[in-house]
C-alpha cells in the first residue's frame, strides 16, 4: 500500500487530535484508526497540523520527506527540487477525502499497514 502514516485516537466532532492539532476526519465519532499514502500529504503554510522535517532526500522524480511530531511520524512525497530543509518546522495538510479510516476491530488490516509504512 505505501503507507505515509497510521493515525490513531478518539474523533471527537469530527475531528481527530494529532501532534496538538486537531484535524478533520472522515466518519463517525469514536474510537478510530486511519491510514493516508504519501502522496496524499501536502506541505501547507496555513495548516495546523505543524511537524518537524526530520530527513529530506530527493527519490528520483520526487522528495522523500519524513516528518514527526508528538507521537507521529508521518512520510510525504514533494514535487519538485526545492525540499525543505532538515530541522525547519512545516504545515502538514491531511485532507480527509484522502484518510482511510480502518475498520474498527479490524487487526490484520491495522498490521498489514504498519508493516508498510
Amino acid at each position: 500500500m505505501g503507507c505515509g502514516a497510521v493515525l490513531r485516537g478518539r474523533v471527537v466532532d469530527g475531528r481527530l487530535a494529532v501532534a496538538g492539532a486537531a484535524i478533520e476526519v472522515p466518519g463517525a465519532d469514536g474510537p478510530a484508526c486511519f491510514a493516508i499514502r504519501p502522496e496524499h500529504v501536502a506541505l501547507d503554510c496555513d495548516a495546523p497540523l505543524r511537524l518537524r522535517v526530520a530527513e529530506a532526500r530527493h527519490a528520483g522524480t520526487h522528495g522523500r520527506l519524513l516528518l514527526v511530531g508528538v507521537g507521529i511520524e508521518v512520510v510525504a512525497h514533494a514535487a519538485g527540487d526545492a525540499l525543505p530543509d532538515v530541522g525547519t518546522t512545516v504545515g502538514v495538510e491531511l485532507p480527509p477525502a484522502r484518510l482511510w479510516r480502518i475498520p474498527a476491530g479490524d487487526a490484520d488490516a491495522v498490521r498489514a499497514i504498519e508493516v508498510t509504512a
